[in-house]
């Protein structure tokens, strides 16, 4: 009985196929408001890819005219991406509300990064929908986190 509780936990942490999910924890810090996004993702276990995961049209409405102040990415403690994975936050015409600073991640370590807008870095308005999406990655069943704190 336990050797199967044990055999069904590792099937959850190193699941077939791909995923990607987020939820969303909303709080208050002196007088601003904020909401913390976080998505956890799960390569595909032949492929490696990461589909896309979008926020919810109810949840985009919640963000609008919030900032994206921080993103933090985390690799997966059992099965880690590959080096130099590449993760962005778009926006529906595909530009990257990070501007790029959340290239090149590391697979052993968490790394923060600040949006950027032309170069300069600063937070980033959020007016429409956004999508987590996760490039380079060629380890099967790899998986990670990528959490992005927005203030208004």
């Amino acid at each position: 009985m336990i050797v199967l509780a044990l055999l069904l936990l590792c099937g959850t942490a190193l699941a077939a196929g791909s995923s990607n999910s987020y939820s969303i924890q909303w709080g208050r810090s002196g007088e601003n408001r904020m909401a913390v996004v976080t998505g956890n993702w799960v390569a595909d276990d032949t492929t490696g890819a990461v589909p896309g995961s979008a926020l919810s049209a109810a949840d985009a409405d919640l963000l609008r005219y919030y900032f994206a102040d921080m993103g933090e990415t985390k690799p997966g403690p059992f099965v880690a991406p590959t080096t130099l994975y590449d993760v962005t936050l778009e926006d529906p015409d595909g530009m990257d509300v990070f501007g790029g600073k959340m290239m090149n991640r590391s697979n052993t370590t968490g790394e923060q990064a600040l949006p950027a807008i032309s170069g300069a870095l600063g937070d980033r308005p959020i007016y429409t929908g956004l999508t987590l999406r996760i490039y380079n990655n060629s380890v099967n069943s790899a998986t990670g986190t990528v959490t992005v704190t927005f203030i208004r």
